[in-house]
């Protein structure tokens, strides 16, 4: 389960590196993979078309050296391309997550009650189950 959810915080940070990417290419007027190659070389960033072909196409990782030339080319922050500070994407990733974990957790409860085990939440969130009973 927890490697699962590993995976998933991966894939979100890869999505959003992807993105980083479009957007600086998009801000920079650039359309094609060979554009960005010309332009990070011209910036002292040896990488070739076929690489960034590799990026676009997410046949292979980008390394975090190409997100901070993404933010020299266009001058804008990494975190203006990564989307940092749009909040409203995070709180909807955060909500998502915890729908999933809420999901896989009532599917323990049910297997745990079905084998006759006794489910107990774990330190953290029986603490918080607590305080949340104090408050209502």
């Amino acid at each position: 389960m927890g490697r699962r959810l590993d995976q998933q915080r991966v894939d979100d940070v890869q999505h959003m590196v992807h993105g980083a990417m479009e957007k600086a290419m998009q801000a920079s007027g650039l359309r094609t993979a060979r554009g960005l190659a010309q332009t990070l070389n011209e910036h002292g960033y040896a990488v070739s078309e076929r690489t960034v072909t590799g990026w676009r196409n997410r046949e292979s990782g980008i390394p975090a050296w190409a997100l901070v030339a993404f933010g020299q080319i266009t001058g804008l922050g990494v975190d203006s391309l990564l989307g940092s500070n749009d909040v409203a994407g995070l709180v909807a990733r955060v909500a998502e997550h915890d729908r999933v974990i809420g999901e896989m957790q009532a599917t323990l409860i049910a297997v745990c009650e079905k084998v006759g085990v006794p489910w107990r939440p774990a330190p953290r969130q029986a603490r918080d189950l607590d305080r949340a009973s104090e408050l209502g």
